[in-house]
C-alpha cells in the first residue's frame, strides 16, 4: 500500500533543502523528489552574497544545504514528476517517470527553472562537444583555448571572469549594446585583460566537423575563431507537469504571500514562482522554502 505522507517536496534546490530543514523541525514526515541534488546554483563558480559564506562555489553552498537536510533524516527520492494529481479532500499524488507513484496530505513545488538555449539548427550538434552551459563544469577542458560566452547578464558575467582565468582569451557576446547585472561582476569583466566584448550581436551559427571550431554572428557577418562556448542566455520555469494551479503568462507558479498556490493544499516556493519582486536568488529561494513549510504546517494542522 502506498504510504502517505504529510507532504512532498517536488524538486532538489535551495527552496526544497530549505523546506525540508524547516518541515523536519516540525515533525512533518515527508520526501524530497528530484532528479539532481543541488539546481541550477550548483553551477555557479563563486557564491559572493549568501550571509555567513563570502566566497564558495554554488556546488559547496547546496552540498552543505543538502547535509543540513539529510542530518535530519529526510527521504531523496530521485525521479522525475511527470504528473500531479489529487486534492485537498482526497490528498495528493504525483506519479514520476517509469510509473511510480507517491502520496500526500500537501505538496510543495519547487522545479526552479531550466537553462534556455539558443534555438539555431547547429546547436544540437555541438552539444557537448563545444557547446556547454556550465562554465564551472566544463571550464577546466578549456585550459590556455579560446572561448565565448554567449550572454550578459550576471550568469554570463560571472562565466566570463572564471573562464578568464582558465582560457587564453574569452569573447563575450552579447545582443544587447551593454553588459547588465551587479556592477560588480561587470567591473570584472571590463577590467580584464583577456576578455572581448562584442555587443549587439547574435550567434547564428555554430561551425566544426567533429568538435566545435567557430561562431558565426549577425554582426557584419563576423566569424570567431573558438575552441568552446558556454551559453549563458537565462533560463525558463521548469515545470513538466501540469499542477491545475494558476501560471503567470510566462509560466512561474503564482503564490500569495505565504506561498499558497491558487490550489489548497500545494504551494511553491523558489525561482519557479512569481514571488520575491522577481528576485532569482538563493537568498531568497531560501527565504520562500522556508515561508512555505511554515504555512504548510500550520495549514496542516488547521486540516
Amino acid at each position: 500500500m502506498n504510504k502517505i505522507r504529510d507532504l512532498i517536496i517536488i524538486g532538489a534546490g535551495p527552496a526544497s533543502y530549505t523546506a525540508s530543514i524547516y518541515a523536519s523541525r516540525y515533525k512533518l514526515d515527508h520526501a524530497i523528489v528530484g532528479l539532481m541534488p543541488g539546481g541550477a546554483i550548483t553551477s555557479a563558480h563563486r557564491v559572493c552574497n549568501y550571509p555567513a559564506f563570502e566566497d564558495l562555489s554554488g556546488n559547496d553552498l547546496m552540498m552543505k544545504m543538502r547535509q543540513h537536510a539529510l542530518n535530519y533524516g529526510v527521504e531523496e527520492l530521485v525521479y522525475r514528476v511527470v504528473s500531479v494529481g489529487g486534492n485537498r479532500e482526497e490528498g495528493f499524488y504525483i506519479g514520476t517517470e517509469g510509473g511510480k507513484e507517491f502520496s500526500s496530505r500537501a505538496l510543495l513545488i519547487a522545479t526552479g527553472t531550466r537553462r534556455r538555449k539558443l534555438g539555431i539548427s547547429s546547436e544540437s550538434k555541438f552539444e557537448g562537444k563545444g557547446i556547454s552551459h556550465c562554465a564551472t563544469c566544463d571550464g577546466s577542458f578549456y585550459k590556455d583555448k579560446v572561448v565565448a560566452v554567449v550572454g550578459g547578464a550576471n550568469a554570463a558575467n560571472m562565466a566570463a571572469v572564471y573562464l578568464s582565468e582558465i582560457a587564453k582569451k574569452v569573447y563575450v557576446i552579447y545582443r544587447r549594446n551593454e553588459l547588465r547585472g551587479d556592477r560588480i561582476w561587470i567591473d570584472e569583466v571590463l577590467n580584464s585583460g583577456n576578455i572581448e566584448l562584442i555587443l549587439s550581436a547574435n550567434v547564428i551559427e555554430f561551425l566544426g566537423d567533429e568538435t566545435l571550431r567557430a561562431v558565426r554572428l549577425d554582426r557584419d557577418n563576423m566569424e570567431l575563431e573558438v575552441d568552446g562556448a558556454f551559453l549563458e542566455i537565462g533560463a525558463d520555469p521548469a515545470l513538466d507537469f501540469d499542477p491545475g494551479i494558476k501560471l503567470t503568462d510566462e509560466g512561474y507558479i503564482l503564490v500569495d504571500e505565504s506561498q499558497k498556490t491558487s490550489k489548497e493544499g500545494i504551494y511553491a516556493a523558489g525561482d519557479i514562482t512569481n514571488a520575491s519582486n522577481g528576485f532569482q536568488q538563493v537568498i531568497t529561494a531560501c527565504s520562500e522554502g522556508a515561508i512555505a513549510a511554515n504555512s504548510i504546517y500550520y495549514w496542516l494542522k488547521a486540516s
